[in-house]
């Protein structure tokens, strides 16, 4: 009899943890759907979650169970990117509006994410606009910083270019002369043919490397010394020109790419990962690459999303710097416009991926793929974001989850 009711407990306990669900938790109702949302976590102490949309930043002191709006005031803004180093601080940077000129103002915290310093600009003497900032770190918690310089953002004048900047600082409080690291420019309309979606990466020995869009391709550029950059930028992947403008919103067939690397010393140190979504069938797959002699050449194609049927966008992508885990959170879009979010991870250097739906319900979502999420991974703690849209009201939701918990999920 005893004998009976182990093997039967054993049974229920294999049914719960098959079938256990991600806690989500309600960060906010959104102000504004507007721009990217952001998270970034204290690697010293997990329960130090920060995260941000727009102009509006968040912080957790216990885990991400509760949520509490800084009490700093920040300019209005859109685009926008946020980033813990080893010790804890934080580095935001806002992309507004001013004088009519889109600037991005940088700001830092020591506590959290409950105070922020004042704004300084990161490149003042320019009068160009600069959008779409993204922010990397290297192993000396120096700041990388890239985004998208226009002569004028939005302009239909052909002789108007568009280009990837790069700037770096030690502080987040004086910045260098800005890097133009793309070859070719292109235009600022902001659809296929505008340079977009900037990402650069540090690797363990240094070396900088930095991936954008244009013109339906995906380039590379990168630099063994941080001063001397490629000549001609590698054209990785060719993107999907066709696609249905009502699902796009008329601009892209693809989403923006997003660049990363393994710095921990599992066997993939030194690999960069590449993931984006694009219109190969259909619809949309997110799809990813790896290259493990310094961006030369990459895999084939892989497909990241199980599911055939609908819309799988807007992934992003992390590693967990002391296991080389990589965790590509993306949007998952059905026949029916029910979204849920699933979060896809490899223990085998990209080589294999599992995907697990972390959003406890589906959301109805209409018209174009235009939400946003962000994940951050460290120490065996993976922090996902996203935007949800409910009845025409969007809101913030996040996850914490371990790995060993993340795993034992079917």
């Amino acid at each position: 009899m005893h004998k009976v009711f182990t093997t039967t407990l054993l049974i229920v306990l294999n049914v719960i943890c098959s079938t256990a669900q991600v806690k989500n938790t309600r960060i906010v109702e959104a102000e504004s759907s507007g721009g990217k949302v952001n998270v970034a976590f204290n690697s010293k102490n997990s329960q130090y979650i920060t995260a941000s949309l727009g102009n509006a930043i968040y912080y957790s002191v216990n885990g991400g169970a509760a949520w509490e709006r800084s009490a700093a005031t920040f300019p209005a803004g859109a685009h926008s990117a946020l980033i813990a180093d080893s010790k804890g601080d934080l580095y935001y940077f806002l992309q507004t509006a001013e004088g009519g000129v889109n600037k991005i103002i940088s700001y830092t915290s020591g506590d959290g994410g409950k105070t922020w310093s004042a704004g300084v600009p990161v490149n003042a003497e320019s009068a160009k606009d600069q959008v779409a900032p993204n922010a990397t770190l290297d192993d000396k918690n120096n700041l990388y910083l890239t985004y998208i310089q226009f002569d004028k953002y939005a302009s239909s004048d052909a002789k108007c270019l568009s280009h990837v900047q790069l700037t770096t600082s030690s502080s987040g409080k004086k910045w260098s002369t800005p890097q133009e690291l793309s070859q070719s420019p292109g235009n600022c309309i902001d659809d296929h043919n505008t340079v977009a979606g900037s990402t650069a990466v540090v690797s363990f020995d240094g070396k900088e490397y930095c991936t954008w869009s244009n013109q339906n391709k995906i380039y590379l550029d990168r630099s063994f010394n941080g001063k001397l950059w490629l000549t001609n930028d590698i054209a990785i992947i060719r993107q999907s020109e066709g696609c249905d403008e009502n699902v796009t919103g008329g601009k892209r067939c693809s989403s923006a790419p997003v660049l990363s690397t393994d710095r921990s010393k599992s066997p993939y140190k030194g690999s960069l990962y590449l993931v984006w979504s694009d219109w190969m069938r259909s619809d949309q797959d997110v799809l990813f690459v790896r290259s493990h002699n310094f961006g030369d050449n990459w895999t084939s194609l892989l497909k990241i999303n199980d599911v055939e049927a609908g819309h799988q966008y807007n992934p992003w992508l992390a590693v967990d710097q002391t296991t080389g885990y990589v965790y590509i959170l993306y949007f998952n879009r059905d026949e029916e416009g029910m979204t849920d979010i699933y979060l896809s991870y490899s223990t085998d250097g990209g080589s294999s991926f599992k995907n697990v739906k972390v959003s406890e319900s589906a959301f109805k979502t209409d018209g174009a793929l235009n939400a946003s999420c962000h994940v951050a991974a460290g120490k065996g703690t993976i922090v996902a974001v996203w935007t949800r849209s409910d009845q025409g009201k969007t809101s913030i939701l996040t996850t914490t989850i371990k790995h060993e918990d993340l795993v034992k999920i079917k």
